[in-house]
């Protein structure tokens, strides 16, 4: 029986891979019990307010994390996280299986939205 991904899951992993690696100050989870849910992020000139799946805050830096689950491209609320992260010194990651990695990376780059990718086997 294969079990369906969701973004409780994948927010675990992610929160216990950046609990391992870099060691934040804060990790906000929106979709992980027993964590605050990152705050609506909104930036001037654009109406949409979005919420990151994660947020992992540092001394002098956030980096905001967007988890990609279906084939749909939000390229607004990416450009949104990232200027976002941008601004409190951060990265923007999106989190993504590896069947989508290749569209993401191509919108990301023909949307020029400055967003790393995470992916993961499926």
């Amino acid at each position: 029986m294969t079990q369906k991904i969701n973004k409780t899951m994948v927010s675990r992993a992610v929160i216990k891979t950046i609990q391992e690696e870099r060691n934040p100050n804060t990790i906000q989870a929106a979709h992980v019990k027993g964590y605050d849910s990152p705050g609506k992020i909104s930036v001037k000139g654009v109406d949409e307010e979005y919420v990151p799946d994660i947020a992992a805050i540092f001394d002098n830096s956030t980096t905001v994390y967007s988890i990609e689950l279906n084939e749909s491209m939000h390229a607004e609320k990416w450009r949104v996280l990232s200027l976002y992260a941008l601004k409190c010194k951060g990265n923007l990651y999106l989190v993504v299986p590896d069947y989508l990695k290749e569209s993401i990376k191509e919108e990301i780059k023909e949307e020029e939205i400055n967003a790393g990718v995470i992916y993961f086997n499926t």
